[in-house]
């Protein structure tokens, strides 16, 4: 458990708290859930594609860029 969460909910600035934490996770300590449920590890995968061969245009750029995400998430 990260130290700084003891420490807010020791000074008792939990009404702060809302605009830096996700809804779940501030929903579990306001219902005094045990912090070490809520922790969790997710491996990520990064790759890098190269995808401009030649000088293009910035808007090109950009419909470019937006086209393969749209490609890669679907």
């Amino acid at each position: 458990m990260r130290p700084i969460i003891n420490l807010v909910l020791i000074k008792d600035i939990k009404h702060l708290l809302p605009r830096f934490l996700i809804p779940p996770l501030y929903n579990a300590i306001e219902s005094n859930e045990p912090i070490d449920y809520l922790t969790e590890m997710r491996q990520v995968v990064t790759v890098f594609i190269n995808i401009v061969t030649k000088k293009i245009s910035l808007l090109e750029l950009i419909e470019l860029a937006d086209t393969a995400f749209k490609l890669i998430c679907a």
